[in-house]
């Protein structure tokens, strides 16, 4: 349901480093509209655009009949989900970094100006890197409490891997080609449906 009257909808699914489509369906005068299949949908990263510059996305990790609402004004914060946990966790989690990641941002913006000092600099350096750090801590709190739904397998695949302080040079990277794929769950072929594995199969080949 969203703010959206007699307007069409797409939904689409993810996979590797594009998106297709998978079905349309169309509002009604209250907003609301119906995506419906009589077979099984291989879970996964699904968006829903409302036009043709906003999408939602959501995550689909079962069968069960979930309710999405929404606002075009403000797809993040007006969001909500019944009968969907691992959704209304993703938003939260969502909402959690996008502040550290904004702050961040524009800290980063002000280190490429020319009017930043070196005093300034090492400021600047230093909160930055205490917001990657808060964002990192929050991703690892989330992934070791739902450590069970596929958000937080996402979540751990879309992780990089925290190569031994000490190794260097060809040490650094034979340790990086045995592991960088440790956080990946090759068992849950949904990540195969997110843009997670694509991404990591692009660096490490590069």
């Amino acid at each position: 349901k969203s703010n959206l009257k007699n307007h069409p909808v797409y939904l689409y699914y993810q996979y590797g480093e594009n998106q297709y489509p998978l079905d349309t369906s169309a509002t009604n005068a209250d907003g609301e509209a119906i995506f419906q299949k009589n077979y099984k949908i291989t879970g996964g990263v699904f968006l829903l655009y409302l036009s043709a510059d906003i999408a939602l996305e959501f995550l689909l990790t079962d069968s069960i009949a979930f309710t999405i609402n929404t606002d075009t004004a403000d797809i993040l914060g007006k969001t909500s989900f019944i009968n969907s946990n691992e959704n209304s966790l993703y938003y939260l989690f969502l909402k959690k970094i996008k502040f550290d990641k904004f702050q961040a941002a524009i800290l980063r913006e002000k280190l490429k100006s020319n009017n930043v000092n070196a005093d300034s600099v090492t400021f600047l350096k230093t909160l930055i890197s205490m917001y990657d750090q808060q964002e990192t801590q929050i991703k690892k709190q989330y992934i070791e409490k739902y450590s069970r739904t596929f958000f937080a397998t996402l979540l751990n695949a879309n992780t990089p891997v925290q190569c031994p302080i000490g190794l260097r040079g060809e040490e650094r990277k034979k340790w990086l080609k045995n592991h960088y794929f440790d956080h990946v769950n090759f068992s849950d072929e949904r990540l195969a449906y997110s843009p997670v594995l694509f991404n990591l199969y692009r660096e490490y080949i590069n």
